[in-house]
């Protein structure tokens, strides 16, 4: 698959200045080559909204040269991505005050879809060596009784391929959610195949990747 070993390049689109100096010095090719030479096969590039839009929604084209910078340093080195929205503009995994009304409010989540729809549609011809994250570590219940509108953490399993793209969620073994069984996932790297079990380990789904 390609994501079995990486690095994670925090601090340079995420949790990092925003000023050009630190953007086209943080990371580099040099970088990228050194991280290919040390065997891995991808890298996860974490970015906050603050770095590909403007406070209005607007598109910010510095954050974005540097996402196309990283594409192509990996091509050449033979390394897949993982692209993570690791801040939108509402919602930030560390930050509870910050984050509150994120799941409340229609319009934060709306402007969250029409950044992964920009991303998507940008970033889709890709699909041979990069993944989405879309969105980082939705990790405090408190912030809302009810489940993530969308993404992993929303305990509910999923396994299937839609439009050329693998979806993928192994549900909970401890909180499933909507009445669902307790599951997990397996992937068999020799038969490149994802299979889901429940806990009593009967075969729910299988999807191969190829």
């Amino acid at each position: 698959l390609g994501y079995q070993k990486g690095v994670n390049l925090g601090g340079w689109l995420s949790q990092g200045k925003l000023e050009k100096e630190h953007l086209d010095t943080f990371i580099t090719e040099k970088d990228i080559a050194v991280i290919a030479s040390w065997g891995c096969d991808h890298v996860r590039l974490p970015v906050d909204f603050e770095n590909i839009e403007n406070t209005d929604g607007t598109e910010n084209a510095a954050g974005y040269t540097c996402i196309d910078n990283c594409i192509a340093w990996c091509r050449k080195n033979n390394l897949n991505i993982v692209l993570d929205l690791h801040k939108t503009f509402g919602y930030i995994f560390d930050d509870a005050d910050y984050s509150a009304d994120f799941f409340d409010s229609a319009e934060l989540q709306a402007r969250f879809l029409r950044l992964w729809d920009t991303l998507s549609a940008r970033y889709a011809g890709h699909s041979d060596m990069m993944m989405f994250e879309m969105l980082n570590e939705v990790t405090d219940f408190s912030y809302k009784d009810l489940d993530c509108f969308i993404y992993g953490h929303t305990h509910v399993y999923k396994l299937e391929k839609s439009n050329n793209h693998f979806v993928i969620n192994p549900g909970s073994l401890s909180l499933p959610k909507i009445n669902k069984e307790k599951t997990y996932i397996i992937y068999d790297d020799e038969r490149e195949v994802f299979s889901l079990f429940d806990i009593n380990e009967n075969l729910l789904n299988e999807m191969k990747i190829c």
